[in-house]
Parts: structure tokens; C-alpha cells; sequence
């Protein structure tokens, strides 16, 4: 048997043998019902199953593999870009390849050929593709497969749709032998197992990039809004929530007066109310009720009318698992005494105001003058200046002192 060099006949990746993939559509159902009663195996499944992060799932895909068959390593990949060009790998036992020679393995790799020519493929092993002696890909051989001491594989794909999700490999050894018929149909049989934690894998990470996207948007809004989860932790606030929350905590003169933000929770009077809400929905839930609505639930300061917080109930739908969260968005009504029928509030006027137009303003109503504004927020004078003359024109004001008095 030739293990590479010259002998080896210069085949092109695209070349690879279809080989018999037909028979692999139907396991068979020898070796795994006695395997998974095997404690070893049972553990692994459940560490699978139980994994939220990258490291666990790997771990626990590592672990399931030695309980099952022999290997010289496993290697797991995900986030494939171009098919077989993982942005993530993770490797058993301590194996592993060097930046360059990673960037080559996969430069030279002929698995690409195999999942274009196969889409949906689930399991292949290099010797069905390649042939014993890696006659289709001879360079993949000679510099990546050879000099690192394994000779046979196989490989597990995973698919979202047309896309390739992720793959799961496990390589032997010339001495190991190559993966039997009926090893290979025990790992098709658990690839039920690798499929469900790689895809709940995946949602996982999804799911988090789009909550943090929710809470950047969140945090760019004027709109003071504060997410609770069921527990009624705070899971998210932005700026000008803090200040509202400083406005009920405190009233207005000792919350212009300190760092408000510094100390921020959320008003007992509004804590207590998501309480009742939470009893509510775990009574009307039996009905299949949902609380949520657009209107809301509406509440004012017991001492100051004029500030208001209006709390929702956020929840998918009524057969969701998960519990509501409470979105809590604050809002200030115009005072009783205004002179004027469009006289605006602080809090009204920050909704229309962007983040540094905010900062902008807090410093000018602390007396700060041009100078100084340019100093704290890393500005030009010439820039502070141009700054002023919008939020001027923003709030239809000429002067300091008319925008200070807007404030108060």
C-alpha cells in the first residue's frame, strides 16, 4: 500500500470518487442498542445534550467517539465559510495544526468536492472518496496527512438547509485500520445525537447576537426603557431610563444634583407592580390569557403625576416555554402649571435628542461654558459651537438661558 509521494497518480481535488454513499441512507442497527446502554456512552450523550457553549459540545462529541470507536484524533468545525473552511475548530487529545499550516489544510483540502458533488451528504470516509492509497488528492496527502501521522477518515456533516453547518471528523492511524461498515453505520446512527447540540448550538448563538444587536439599538434610543427578565433582574437600561429612574427614586432636584446613574434600580412602586402582573399571569395562563398588550399597563408616581411608566408584558406567544420578560418604558407628562399649551418636559425633550445632543445639554445646565464642554466630551471649540447652534435650532431656542429654562 502506497502512503503518498511521487507514486501516488496527480488526480485533482474535483476528481474525488463518489464512492458507494447509496448504502450509507440505510443504518443498520447492529452495535449501537447494546453500545448506548454502555454508561460511558450515556454520559457523554447527556454532557452532549446538556452543552451550551463551543468547549462542552466539543468535549462531549470527543467523549461519545472514544466510547464508540478507536480514533487517533476527532476534530469538530464549525461557522464553514466556502463549505469545508472553518472559522472554528477544535481538536481532541491535544492535536492540533499551527496557524499556517491550518491556512494550508484547508487551501489544499479535497472535501469541498465532496459536499458539492453531495449536498446533504451526512457521513463519508476518506477511502471511499480518496481510495485507500489518497490517489484523488495527493498533495492533501504528502503535506497535510501524512507528516501528522493518520491515514484514514470519517466525516460528519451537519446542514441548515443548503448550508453546511458544521463537520465532525474522526481520524486512525495506518496501524488503526480503516473504519469498518459497521462502525460506520453506528456513528450515521448517532448522528441524530451531534446534529440536535450543534443545532441548538447554533440558535444559541444566534439568538445571542440578535439580543445584543436589540440591546446597541436599545441603547441608541432617547426612549427611557428598561427590560426586566421574569425574576424581575434588570436585563437591559439605557441612559435615559437611568435618569427617569433617578427622577422617581429621588425627585428632581437631589437627581440634577448627583451622579443619578450610579446608583441605579429600579422605583419600588413599579417593582411592585410587576409582582402583581407575575400573579396575574400565572393565573390567567391556565386560561391560555396573555397580559400582553399595546395599551399596556399604566402607572404615575404616587406623589408626582406628572411622571408615568407605562409596563408591558413581552412574550412570543402563549404556548411559548419561556416565562414573559416586563418592558418597563418611562415618559413625563406636561406639568399642571405650564405657561404655554406646547410647553415641553425634560424628559419629553430628551426623546428628541440625540446621545451627545443629551450630554451636550446636561453640561450647558451644569454652567459649564464652551471650553470646558470641549475638554469633557474630547471636542473642538469650533465643533461644541456648531453642536450648539443645532440643538438651538432643534429646540427653538437663541440662547443659554432660554435652553436652561426649558429644562427647569
Amino acid at each position: 500500500m502506497n502512503r503518498g509521494g511521487s507514486s501516488l497518480t496527480s488526480k485533482t481535488t474535483s476528481q474525488a470518487r463518489a464512492g458507494p454513499i447509496g448504502r450509507q441512507t440505510k443504518p443498520g442497527r447492529a452495535g449501537l442498542p447494546s453500545l448506548l446502554g454502555e454508561p460511558r456512552l450515556q454520559k457523554a450523550l447527556l454532557r452532549l445534550h446538556a452543552g451550551m457553549e463551543m468547549d462542552e459540545v466539543s468535549k462531549a462529541v470527543f467523549d461519545v467517539f472514544d466510547a464508540v470507536v478507536p480514533n487517533y484524533f476527532v476534530a469538530v468545525c464549525l461557522q464553514v465559510v466556502e463549505l469545508e473552511k472553518p472559522l472554528i475548530v477544535r481538536w481532541s487529545h491535544g492535536y492540533s495544526y499551527d496557524p499556517a499550516e491550518l491556512k494550508r489544510f484547508f487551501e489544499i483540502n479535497p472535501s469541498p468536492a465532496v459536499w458539492n458533488a453531495h449536498p446533504g451528504l451526512k457521513i463519508w470516509t476518506s477511502s471511499e472518496m480518496f481510495g485507500e492509497d489518497w490517489q484523488a488528492a495527493p498533495e492533501f496527502y504528502r503535506e497535510c496527512v501524512q507528516p501528522r501521522g493518520w491515514h484514514y477518515g470519517v466525516v460528519l456533516g451537519f446542514w441548515k438547509g443548503k448550508r453546511l453547518l458544521g463537520v465532525i471528523s474522526a481520524q486512525r492511524a495506518l496501524a488503526q485500520g480503516d473504519f469498518s461498515p459497521a462502525e460506520v453505520r453506528c456513528l450515521l446512527r448517532l448522528h441524530p445525537y451531534f446534529d440536535a447540540a450543534l443545532q441548538r448550538l447554533d440558535r444559541l448563538h444566534a439568538e445571542r447576537n440578535a439580543r445584543a444587536a436589540s440591546e446597541q439599538l436599545l441603547r441608541r434610543l432617547p426612549l427611557p426603557t428598561v427590560l426586566l427578565d421574569w425574576d424581575l433582574h434588570v436585563v437591559h437600561s439605557n441612559l435615559a431610563a437611568r435618569d427617569s429612574c433617578a427622577l422617581w427614586n429621588l425627585g428632581r432636584g437631589q437627581a440634577r444634583a448627583i451622579k443619578s446613574r450610579a446608583d441605579f434600580r429600579l422605583p419600588a412602586v413599579l417593582l411592585e407592580k410587576c409582582r402583581e402582573l407575575k400573579a396575574l399571569w400565572n393565573g390567567k395562563m391556565l386560561e391560555r390569557y396573555s397580559l400582553a398588550s399595546p395599551v399596556g399597563h399604566p402607572m404615575c408616581h404616587p406623589s408626582q403625576p406628572d411622571l408615568r411608566a407605562n409596563i408591558h408584558l413581552v412574550q412570543r406567544s402563549t404556548g411559548s416555554i419561556t416565562k414573559p420578560i416586563f418592558r418597563v418604558d418611562f415618559e413625563e407628562a406636561p406639568a399642571a402649571n405650564s405657561h404655554a399649551t406646547g410647553a415641553q418636559t425634560p424628559l419629553s425633550l430628551n426623546l428628541r435628542l440625540t446621545r451627545r445632543e443629551r450630554e451636550l445639554m446636561e453640561l450647558i445646565c451644569q454652567g459649564a461654558a464652551n471650553k470646558e464642554i470641549a475638554s469633557r466630551l474630547s471636542l473642538s471649540v469650533g465643533t461644541v459651537k456648531k453642536e450648539l447652534n443645532t440643538l438651538y435650532q432643534k429646540l427653538e431656542v437663541h440662547s443659554r438661558g432660554q435652553l436652561m429654562a426649558l429644562m427647569r
